[in-house]
């Protein structure tokens, strides 16, 4: 599928995701990319051989934290480099050597990409920060600018069918949020940090995780996933050379797999990947770099190594032999071990029994329950836990849980028999992100018949509803007045399907359920608030749905979720009252405004001591001059408790500055939680005028918008 054609040394090292290709003459194609340090430079394959192959062009002299490149100036006809620093974003021209614009960012550059958006007439660059995404055109001004749920890490543009933009963006919170213009239409849960986003067409992307997973997400539906046991550096897609999702790992492993079922299309070291070494993947670069319509794939390495790689034009009939010969002797494997399942499976049935599924024959052998408990009588937090109970003839030695949606790591496995536990054996569930899935339970037992003792691997699996956290409680008392009400324009057995297929409902403790309504009081076992859902017929054949709870969150979790599935043809809120929620962001806002008076405050306190600093340095240099050794001594005695008092004042500032930035998080947090109260085109529009209101420094118009 692939080969290598060449091998070369740059002598630098690359920072891990810091290059990008683009044709910065308006005709060749070159590469830039970053080495640590801030350094930038330019590498031309067309130039191979002479001294211009390998050319610095900057030295930022900070850290760059991202860097991409597009044709953005539509009177320019060629690609203009962005670089991203920690809090400065620099368009620049590589052919004449020029800035065109440079911006001050009051938040930390994590990521940038240039694209199509909002229906542009040209690319807009785009840069992900603390909670937010801008957007800037080619002349430096705003033009796009949404809210995130926390720090971006990553985002990629894809089109949907009807050719529109959609930008894909992860966040530090292990969500992928999905925009279409400036208003969110879609949120992907995932089990870890997001590291990579790979456009792959149709709106269609690949992923990866800090945990070593792969993925590709397809209209946002998960088409598939592997997990590997290597950190994953880089993803692309070379359509025109492999038609496959190219992964790049720290070791050095390059891997292709099909974007379809994530079968293993080409791996750098075989298919069994035991030869790995210690040059990780810095990045990919993918391109027609002969200018002759074959493309190349580049490799850029850590340790500074370009390898390029091209589409192989013979056919390997020796190595797709082995593969195959690999392939159908693990299938071989497989199928002999389903019948010897099958085969001692049968050994416990009798002759003239009926056939029995599996879910059946597990059950017969082991209870499977899952308990909501709290963790003592004092407070109302608790967990979920799986109870496993074996037989009196059955001796479980290995279980097995495997889930995407319960374990970081994806999979839970203890030996009873080693560990010499009793039964029930419990295993607590920490929930990694509260969404509907499934568990899957492998049991290894012992069953002892009358023939003898047979070993049996069982399987079953568990459907976990969204709200599996709730519990249902008899008798609650709400702790306040907070509530949101809203009308419905749809069937009431539609609410009562929602609510018992959404929460874990074993009886009827705490739930109320008649001809024109039904209610659950719930109890959140992460934090022990408390919630109550009411849902009753009015007289003109609406709903009347009123969640109470003094979180937030919870209510605009219910409240997008119910709407959801229900799908109402008419939705009327009719009050949103957390009155808990608005003191507390008038108290943030209240510190916000202190921070911001002590920042300007420290900032002149260091400007003053630093003048200081100059004049001492000055009369110091002067006594020096003219051998007045006493007053050089009280002069560098001077700078040493001035620069000292510098340090602690910027550490003042330091610490100031983070309680400011977190503060911004928390208004940012409460204002999406706000904007869940609402629905549609409310809800976008409800978050431009939250920004609206901070810009223009209004506390009391923006506690009212959110609240009112």
């Amino acid at each position: 599928m692939l080969t290598k054609i060449l091998t070369e040394e740059c002598n630098l090292k690359i920072s891990k995701n810091l290059c990008c290709a683009g044709k910065f003459d308006g005709v060749n194609l070159s590469i830039i990319f970053v080495s640590p340090g801030g350094k930038i430079y330019k590498f031309s394959p067309y130039l191979r051989g002479s001294r211009d192959e390998f050319v610095e062009l900057m030295d930022m002299e900070q850290e760059v934290t991202s860097i991409t490149c597009n044709q953005l100036d539509p009177s320019i006809k060629r690609d203009l480099l962005v670089i991203g620093t920690i809090n400065k974003l620099l368009l620049y021209d590589v052919e004449k050597n020029s800035d065109l614009f440079y911006h001050e960012i009051s938040d930390e550059i994590t990521t940038t990409i240039s694209g199509y958006i909002c229906n542009s007439e040209s690319p807009y660059i785009l840069v992900g920060e603390n909670c937010l995404v801008q957007g800037f055109d080619y002349q430096g001004d705003e033009v796009y600018w949404i809210t995130t749920g926390d720090v971006v890490t990553n985002f990629v543009l894809e089109k949907d069918k009807n050719k529109e933009p959609i930008l894909y963006v992860s966040t530090e919170d292990s969500y992928i949020r999905c925009f279409k213009n400036d208003q969110l239409i879609q949120e992907i849960p995932e089990q870890g940090n997001v590291t990579n986003l790979c456009s792959l067409s149709h709106n269609t992307i690949g992923y990866s995780l800090e945990n070593g997973e792969i993925g590709v997400y397809s209209n946002f539906v998960k088409k598939w996933s592997v997990k590997t046991k290597y950190s994953i550096n880089s993803l692309i897609y070379p359509k025109k050379i492999a038609d496959g999702l190219c992964i790049g790992y720290n070791n050095g492993l390059i891997e292709i797999r099909d974007i379809e079922d994530g079968k293993l299309l080409y791996s750098n070291t075989g298919l069994t990947n035991t030869i790995i070494n210690d040059n990780p993947v810095a990045g990919f670069i993918y391109g027609d770099f002969s200018d002759n319509g074959e493309y190349s794939l580049i490799e850029l390495s850590t340790e500074g190594k370009v390898t390029i790689y091209k589409k192989s034009l013979n056919y390997d009939y020796y190595t797709d032999y082995q593969n195959k010969i690999y392939e159908s002797t693990k299938k071989k494997q497989d199928l002999l071990l389903e019948y010897k399942t099958l085969k001692e499976r049968s050994l416990t049935i009798s002759s003239n029994a009926y056939i029995l599924t599996k879910e059946i024959i597990l059950d017969s052998f082991v209870d499977i329950s899952i308990s909501q408990e709290f963790f003592d009588d004092r407070n109302l937090n608790g967990q979920i836990v799986l109870l496993i109970t074996p037989k009196d003839n059955v001796v479980i030695e290995v279980i097995n849980v495997t889930s995407n949606v319960l374990f970081e790591d994806n999979t839970y496995t203890i030996f009873p028999k080693v560990s010499k536990m009793e039964s029930p054996y419990r295993i607590p569930i920490n929930i990694v992100h509260e969404i509907s899935g499934e568990i899957l339970i492998r049991l290894l037992c012992q069953i002892v018949t009358k023939e003898g003792t047979i070993n049996r691997v069982y399987d079953k699996i568990i459907n976990i509803p969204e709200f599996i956290m709730f519990k249902t409680v008899d008798n609650l008392e709400k702790d306040g007045e907070s509530s949101l009400k809203f009308t419905l324009n749809c069937k009431l057995t539609n609410i009562v399907k929602w609510m018992k297929n959404s929460f874990y409902i074993t009886s009827n403790e705490g739930i109320t359920e008649s001809s024109i309504g039904i209610k659950g009081d719930f109890v959140y076992l992460l934090d022990g608030s408390k919630m109550s859902i009411n849902a009753e017929l009015t007289t003109d054949s609406n709903i009347s749905v009123t969640i109470w709870t003094e979180n937030l969150e919870i209510a605009g979790r219910c409240f997008q979720h119910l709407l959801s599935v229900v799908e109402p043809s008419d939705i009327n809120v009719v009050l949103r009252n957390f009155p808990s929620e608005k003191q507390k962001l008038i108290g943030i806002l209240s510190n916000i405004e202190d921070f911001n008076v002590n920042r300007m405050k420290l900032t002149s306190e260091i400007a003053s001591l630093s003048d200081q600093l100059v004049r001492f340095f000055i009369l110091a240099e002067d006594s020096k001059e003219i051998n007045d050794i006493q007053n050089l001594r009280k002069g560098y005695y001077a700078i040493n408790n001035l620069n000292h008092d510098i340090f602690l004042e910027y550490s003042k500032r330091s610490s100031n500055h983070e309680q400011l930035v977190n503060a911004l998080k928390d208004v940012n947090k409460i204002i999406h939680k706000a904007a869940n109260l609402r629905y549609g085109k409310e809800k976008t529009a409800l978050i431009a005028e939250a920004r609206e209101a901070i810009k223009k420094n209004t506390t009391s118009i923006l506690t009212n918008i959110l609240f009112d």
